[in-house]
């Protein structure tokens, strides 16, 4: 009994010893506040950051034109795919449109015939006629979204247009088996 109480003790007093250990190491490491210097700056010499491209320009140029704001940023390998893309989805919500109306104009032709023999011709116009819109309307909202997809693309360019990348920052991710299996991450500015 007096064996178990001393190991409890012995245990306790080491959690203690190690608890103030950490404590005391974490204290050390604490800044003092009388080792710090207030610096004035003069702020009127200072040179504040101004954008070379205005992001509102390149969504509104983008937004006229798709792929006018990817060239206004300086993406000019961007601006064909989003003018072409505009261009064939136009062109195909203008097609589908033409093969609608044409549908529904003959479609509006033999249902005034009033004749029961149609009934199979007018199921099969109608359902050309469904294909010929919904395709119209799809085609449509795939233009909206390549519109959408230019100004977005524009206004990020626009933002980014000043980003500097150069060599000189690596990031590195290996594997690191030392002492225990883990990911060893490594960050370099400079050469």
């Amino acid at each position: 009994m007096i064996l178990s109480i001393n190991r409890n003790i012995i245990t306790l007093l080491f959690f203690k010893a190690v608890f103030l250990f950490v404590l005391i190491s974490n204290l050390s490491y604490a800044q003092d506040s009388s080792d710090t210097i207030n610096l004035k700056k003069d702020t009127s010499k200072v040179k504040l950051f101004e954008m070379q491209r205005s992001p509102m320009l390149a969504v509104g140029l983008s937004l006229l034109v798709p792929g006018s704001g990817q060239v206004y940023v300086g993406s000019y390998w961007k601006a064909p795919l989003f003018l072409g893309g505009a261009c064939a989805l136009a062109y195909s919500v203008y097609h589908f449109n033409q093969k609608y109306q044409n549908t529904q104009n003959l479609y509006d032709l033999v249902k005034k015939e009033n004749n029961e023999d149609n009934f199979f011709r007018l199921d099969s116009l109608r359902r050309y006629k469904e294909y010929y819109r919904d395709n119209r309307d799809m085609s449509a909202f795939y233009l909206l979204g390549v519109y959408i997809l230019a100004a977005v693309d524009a206004y990020v360019g626009a933002h980014l247009y000043d980003f500097t990348v150069s060599d000189e920052f690596t990031f590195m991710i290996s594997p690191d088996i030392r002492y225990a299996p883990g990911i060893n991450l490594m960050f370099r500015w400079g050469k």
